[in-house]
């Protein structure tokens, strides 16, 4: 089970951006790269769907407790 996701582009040479979605999951537990495709699958466009998935440990929020894109684009 997925606690937060946020969804950012990532460089890539073919594209110019690649979807890549990073995800902070529930304690506890330990979802894999395969069913988090496999639940997006069917769900999302093709050109919405993630290329690429990172699990974290904690997502960095601002004083506000809003996603920081900047900061996770600036790691990834």
């Amino acid at each position: 089970a997925i606690q937060q996701c946020a969804i950012i582009g990532r460089p890539s040479e073919k594209w110019g951006e690649q979807v890549h979605a990073v995800i902070v999951a529930q304690p506890g537990q330990s979802p894999s790269q395969e069913s988090i495709t496999d639940f997006c699958q069917g769900k999302i466009a093709n050109y919405k769907f993630p290329k690429s998935i990172e699990i974290i440990d904690e997502m960095p929020l601002s004083g506000a407790g809003k996603i920081l894109k900047t900061t996770l684009r600036r790691y990834r």
